[in-house]
């Protein structure tokens, strides 16, 4: 195994580590507005994530930093040619960061509710964003030669980057709905795992269309370099929610947590293993696209930081660990973290 494909794998295990823990905050967000119908249900939702949100964060500050270093033409020419995607999700973090800590900084009915409605919002932008980004990430390019990717509509904005972006909202809508359920107790707790059954069969509606429009389009067709792969991975996705339902429905929200991580995961998995040797993939003739090596920094830079940084990646997950596992208790909205 060469470094770059080395460090490519150390980041992917890094933002694996961002959906599998953050994933539950964003979905806890999204799904705020269903499961909060009072005041204390909002409390007792919002404090699931407490102990967790700041540890959770981490995860995403990490991956930025393994890809300026490890992979600084990749992340330059993605962050200049998605900038707006990127602008939305950063945007989306700081106001649900915001959003959280001073919801219950006034007494006010209607201040806790407005931030209340803050994170919804901030989640919702972050979901899509993250889905729209994949969808970006699957698409044939308009790369040129010398490494540039122009900011155009064709490729913010498509129909498969809408139905990939409107399947992540579910994917972290079910990811927090099967979260909450292990953490409440009693009536609110029966309505989380309601709500993750229902959302299971949207998500997997939502998965078909994602994947149906993708066979449609010709630059995602082009993009897929590893398509048995992708194949394998979207069948994956697809059993993992049919049988989360089933778990939903038996009220085992444990079982269901653990396969909302499968889809996160799998979804995520095709989108970087398929375009492989690629990291982007160009639509034009000239060019097929940057590779892995050519969008890595130099192995003289890799060796020496990817043992400090592969110590550190077990470490930073068995405290996540630790935390799931000091914090396991339900939630009543009686003691809160913000």
């Amino acid at each position: 195994m060469t470094w770059h494909a080395a460090w490519l794998v150390l980041t992917g295990l890094m933002f694996a580590g961002y959906l599998l823990t953050e994933g539950r905050s964003i979905g806890i967000g999204l799904i705020l507005p269903v499961l909060g119908r009072s005041d204390r249900d909002r409390d007792a939702v919002v404090d699931t994530i407490g102990p967790y949100f700041l540890g959770n964060e981490v995860w995403i500050v990490s991956v930025v930093g393994l890809l300026i270093g490890g992979f600084p033409v990749f992340e330059g020419t993605l962050l200049s040619g998605l900038f707006p995607l990127f602008a939305a999700f950063a945007l989306g973090m700081v106001v649900r960061g915001a959003s959280f800590h001073f919801r219950r900084r006034h007494p006010s009915p209607r201040w806790r509710r407005g931030w209340a409605a803050a994170i919804t919002a901030a989640s919702l932008v972050i979901a899509l964003a993250l889905g729209a980004i994949a969808a970006a990430l699957l698409h044939a390019l308009p790369l040129r030669p010398d490494g540039v990717l122009p900011l155009t509509a064709g490729v913010l904005f498509t129909p498969f980057g809408l139905a990939c972006a409107l399947t992540s909202v579910l994917f972290f809508a079910l990811r927090g709905a099967a979260f909450a359920a292990t953490r409440t107790r009693g009536p609110l707790a029966e309505r989380a795992i309601g709500l993750a059954s229902l959302l299971t069969r949207l998500a997997l509606a939502g998965a078909a269309i994602s994947f149906g429009v993708g066979l449609l389009a010709a630059d995602v067709r082009a993009s897929v370099q590893q398509p048995i792969v992708v194949w394998v991975l979207a069948g994956v996705v697809a059993v993992a929610l049919v049988v989360c339902d089933v778990f939903a429905m038996r009220a085992a929200p444990r079982r269901a947590l653990a396969l909302s991580g499968v889809v996160l995961l799998a979804a995520a998995a095709a989108v970087a293993i398929g375009r492989l040797p690629y990291l982007l993939v160009s639509r034009y003739g000239d060019s097929a696209g940057m590779t892995v090596a050519e969008g890595s920094a130099d192995p003289v830079v890799l060796a020496p930081l990817f043992w400090v940084v592969a110590v550190l990646v077990p470490l930073l997950a068995a405290l996540q660990w630790w935390a799931g596992r000091l914090y396991r208790t339900a939630r009543t909205g009686a003691r809160a973290y913000f």
